[in-house]
């Protein structure tokens, strides 16, 4: 199963790609600007919609286990009213990966991309580029090359999800590399677009994941 927020979402495609690769079934219950946490240790967090979400989820994780459990969220949101310091944070995330871990599923949290709205903090998506503003003007189709590590965010997020799931005893995906190669994360490759938007990657660049996160899930069969 493949839970969590529009961070985990971004995976369908591959997980979806899992299933012929592995002969598996395959679910997803992702909610785009919903983070799954336990609702009883955020405190005045998820409401309405959101919060029922993250209720039942979890709940059904727990009642129906899953072999395996893969869990996307956008850590460098946590930070806000209800989670105000590095320790609150650590805690929620702690919390929801413990509980997953608790049903005997091989519990796996997929780290944070580094996101080009981190670097350039604006929105961006590939639909927006044409021929015409290539020639006129090549930061008006993509955005400038950029380092994972030029956000803050990025080492606060990595610290944040190591101990996590290590606190939780939950495996750890990390995608930076295949997706930002050689320390350089772009715009696209070969004309296709890297990213869907400013925070979250293609469905091409999803698809291409496949093989890598197959062996993964054989690592420890």
């Amino acid at each position: 199963a493949l839970v969590g927020d529009s961070n985990a979402a971004q995976y369908a495609t591959a997980v979806a790609g899992l299933a012929g690769e592995l002969d598996a079934r395959v679910e997803l219950a992702a909610y785009n600007g919903c983070q799954l946490l336990d609702v009883s240790v955020v405190k005045g967090g998820a409401t309405g919609s959101c919060a029922a979400y993250s209720r039942e989820t979890l709940e059904d994780l727990q009642n129906h286990p899953r072999d395996v459990v893969i869990y996307g969220l956008a850590t460098s949101q946590l930070r806000g009213k209800q989670l105000t310091s590095n320790e609150a944070e650590l805690e929620a995330l702690t919390s929801v990966l413990s509980q997953i871990a608790a049903t005997g599923a091989r519990t796996v949290f997929i780290d944070e991309l580094p996101k080009p709205r981190w670097v350039h903090d604006k929105d961006w998506i590939p639909e927006g580029c044409s021929a015409l503003a290539a020639i006129v003007d090549i930061t008006k189709c993509g955005f400038p090359d950029y380092t994972p590590a030029q956000s803050p965010y990025a080492a606060r997020s990595l610290r944040i999800e190591t101990a996590a799931a290590d606190a939780a005893g939950a495996e750890r995906w990390l995608f930076t590399d295949l997706i930002c190669p050689e320390n350089r994360c772009v715009a696209f490759v070969q004309n296709t677009p890297v990213w869907n938007d400013a925070g979250h990657i293609s469905g091409a660049s999803s698809k291409g994941l496949v093989p890598h996160m197959a062996d993964l899930l054989r690592s420890k069969n």
